[in-house]
């Protein structure tokens, strides 16, 4: 990690882009958290990184977080590169998008069984007796697919290096502006 806190922001910034096409890239898999009710952590799929730094994910509009989402907006992001050792937590407030027309461009994204995720007959969580019974999925109708939009407000990098680790926390006003703190 450069000692320039732009360049920080800049580089995390490329890293989370990178994992949106880079299917093996370790930031594509990131753990969601939700703080409405009980806190709930799961791991999700990168999808998207706007111009605006702005995150999507996808999922089931039937599943939990969607149901966290709708009771508290703040959520919290983790992101872990092991081989350049770099952990990234992002703060920020999610939000479930209601324009069709983009739902529908991401859904055109979703290929071949990776649609059976968002068109199970059971809802997520549902109890069943046996797993096989889980396996029943509607036609690929986007009807329970949902798009979720992470809007961050805080962004935390560590660098670890032996005992010279580094630490940034940037916060989002008006621009980003960032901080070097204390590993």
């Amino acid at each position: 990690m450069k000692n320039d806190l732009d360049s920080v922001l800049q580089s995390i910034r490329q890293e989370l882009s990178r994992a949106t096409v880079d299917r093996k890239h370790p930031f594509r898999l990131f753990v969601f958290t939700t703080v409405a009710g009980p806190v709930a952590s799961r791991y999700v799929v990168l999808r998207e990184v706007d111009r605006q730094f702005n995150f999507f994910i996808y999922t089931d509009s039937r599943s939990r977080k969607v149901k966290d989402i709708q009771n508290d907006k703040t959520v919290q992001c983790v992101f872990f590169h092991p081989r350049k050792r770099v952990q990234v937590v992002l703060k920020g407030d999610a939000y479930l998008i209601k324009d069709n027309d983009l739902i529908q461009s991401h859904w055109e994204k979703v290929k071949g069984d990776g649609a059976k995720a968002y068109t199970s007959v059971q809802p997520p969580g549902a109890v069943i007796e046996n797993p096989t019974d889980a396996y029943e999925w509607h036609s690929s109708s986007n009807k329970y697919f949902s798009l979720i939009k992470i809007v961050p407000s805080e962004v935390e990098v560590l660098q670890l290096s032996g005992y010279q680790h580094i630490r940034a926390f940037f916060t989002k006003s008006d621009a980003w502006e960032g901080q070097w703190l204390v590993p």
